[in-house]
């Protein structure tokens, strides 16, 4: 976003700093985004350890693995397919929970 800015500018930018501002959105972002989920996966396997219910207690243990190896860079391009996947899976769950109760 800071490349967007600076380039709208008067003076604008040059081609090696907007290739910095793009190599480093690409780097940070990206590790970002397993951090993230990793959050969201470990609560969603800690709350159904506790008996939420909104996974498979067979799934709870797989899942809290899943969210610990989206937090090791060399691992996390392998692994953050498979948890984008889930998230309609929590969508799923969530939702069929919401009209029971």
């Amino acid at each position: 976003m800071a490349g967007a800015l600076r380039a709208s500018s008067d003076a604008g930018i040059g081609p090696d700093a907007a290739q910095a501002y793009f190599d480093i959105s690409q780097i940070l972002g990206f590790n970002a985004a397993g951090v993230g989920l990793s959050a969201l996966i470990a609560a969603t396997a800690l709350a159904t350890l506790r008996g939420s219910g909104i996974l498979p207690h067979r799934l709870a243990i797989p899942t809290l693995v899943l969210a610990v190896t989206l937090l090791i860079p060399t691992v996390v391009r392998f692994t953050l397919p498979l948890a984008i996947l889930l998230l309609p899976l929590y969508s799923i769950r969530l939702y069929r929970l919401s009209d029971q109760g």
